[in-house]
């Protein structure tokens, strides 16, 4: 059992070594990890499939790898909302883009007023504070849900009003369907 175990250890190493050099080669950037488990070809065609999709088609979002995120700012208030209610773009923007991520922020204390409705599809996160949902246009009643919780709506669905009692912060993703 271990002379087996030593030779098919000894053949994906040989498969790594091999991979990653082909991928060096391919153009697949040092230590991305694809070409050393042997992945590096699906890497590139991903790779390859991303660039002509973004000449193609302007609606698609850019490719960005991992970023840091400033929680602290700067926040944008969101057009249309009572004060104390904030976003941070993280990607693309519906009036660009087919799909759009944003984090939203809401004060403490912070309400809509009313009902919304999106011609996009919604999937929200809230990953900080507490959201109350279906309370009245004075930020009162309604369901309250701490982080994390989860939701996600099809397009042309009515939610809210909102309210927070002490805060919160979810990531929003939007697509149009």
């Amino acid at each position: 059992m271990r002379r087996v175990r030593a030779r098919l250890l000894a053949g994906i190493n040989r498969r790594a070594t091999k991979d990653a050099s082909e991928g060096a080669r391919a153009g697949c950037a040092p230590g991305c990890g694809w070409a050393a488990e042997g992945l590096q070809k699906t890497h590139l065609k991903a790779q390859a499939r991303t660039s002509r999709a973004n000449q193609e088609s302007p609606r698609m979002i850019p490719h960005r790898e991992f970023f840091d995120i400033d929680l602290d700012g700067p926040w944008t208030p969101v057009e249309g909302y009572p004060p104390g209610i904030w976003y941070q773009e993280l990607a693309g923007r519906l009036d660009e883009h087919t799909v759009r991520a944003r984090l939203v922020k809401f004060d403490a204390g912070a309400y809509t007023t009313a009902p919304v409705i999106h011609d996009t599809a919604e999937i929200v996160l809230v990953f900080f504070g507490d959201l109350v949902v279906g309370s009245d246009a004075n930020g009162v009643g309604g369901k309250r849900y701490r982080a994390p919780t989860f939701a996600i709506r099809p397009a042309d669905v009515r939610h809210g009003p909102f309210s927070t009692h002490h805060g919160c912060i979810m990531l929003e993703i939007q697509a149009r369907t």
